[in-house]
């Protein structure tokens, strides 16, 4: 779970295994909040009061996941690293080492948040991304192992 402060400072923080999370907040701010897990759909509250507790349920969904990239540019199910960047006029483009995105398109490709992207691998792995938030250098990322139709 990851905090964003509106001048794209965060906190960070992992839940233990009743499924908490605590920070401790020393600045006033509302906070976007990204939840991601290998095994459940991407989460995302937008202006939340960090006095306020926030209960989440989700449910499972077969062959997908989510991460968000921060300090890491890995996404699980394929090899090679990915790299998103803020370019003018708030885009957002996307680098990808030893990764075809879209089938080989030219670098950086331009992405659009909620549409889905195809990568695949030098090992023939194929995995669909759906770019949920992006701010700073943290991106909040759905993944599908699966052929979308």
């Amino acid at each position: 779970m990851v905090l964003v402060a509106n001048n794209s400072t965060y906190l960070e923080g992992l839940s233990d295994e009743k499924g908490l999370v605590h920070f401790i907040i020393r600045t006033r701010k509302l906070y976007t909040v990204l939840i991601a897990n290998p095994d459940y759909p991407a989460v995302l509250f937008k202006d939340i009061n960090p006095k306020e507790d926030i209960e989440v349920t989700i449910e499972k969904s077969k062959g997908s996941g989510s991460v968000i990239l921060n300090k890491s540019d890995e996404i699980p199910g394929i090899m090679g690293r990915i790299k998103p960047v803020l370019k003018s006029g708030r885009n957002i483009s996307l680098y990808a080492d030893n990764i075809a995105i879209e089938g080989g398109k030219h670098q950086p490709y331009k992405i659009k948040l909620n549409k889905s992207i195809s990568l695949e691998d030098n090992e023939g792995n194929n995995i669909h991304l759906i770019f949920r938030f992006f701010k700073g250098r943290i991106a909040l990322i759905d993944y599908c192992k699966c052929k979308l139709s």
